[in-house]
């Protein structure tokens, strides 16, 4: 497993409120205690890594301790167009697009075509992109 969270935000050196479901995923799940070090991410490029100061039942603080850049993206950008399977099949295919390293997806509307792309379709989506990259290592949202 990925000692990787994604925090929806500006990061940078200092102390930083996680909450939501990676709070939670990060205190109740993984149970990580004060003093024991994550990486986080914001879809920036940049990692963040962190050390855990404090955990509660809604919020974990951390302290971020330093800002690095690693190399992990392609150096050409990738842009794929398809139509979206009906079903997890749809999250399926944006977690393995994300983790072989595509930039833009494009979802096609085709004459038979299920799937309606719409705001809470999107967000499934997004989320999935998010729960992959903490996977693979990407850095990169888009």
């Amino acid at each position: 497993m990925s000692d990787r969270f994604f925090f929806d935000g500006p990061l940078g050196p200092g102390d930083v409120a996680l909450a939501g479901p990676e709070a939670h995923h990060l205190a109740t799940v993984r149970r990580f205690r004060r003093g024991d070090t994550v990486v986080l991410f914001n879809g920036d490029g940049r990692e963040y890594p962190a050390r855990v100061v404090e955990t509660g039942k809604k919020q974990v603080t951390l302290h971020v301790l330093r800002t690095e850049a690693p190399a992990r993206e392609l150096g050409f950008p990738l842009h794929i167009a398809a139509a979206l399977p009906k079903g997890d099949r749809g999250d399926f295919l944006i977690e393995k697009l994300t983790e072989l390293g595509v930039t833009d997806f494009t979802p096609l509307v085709t004459e038979r075509a299920v799937v309606k792309a719409g705001d809470a379709k999107a967000e499934k989506l997004r989320r999935a992109v998010i729960e992959a990259s903490k996977q693979c290592g990407r850095n990169v949202l888009k």
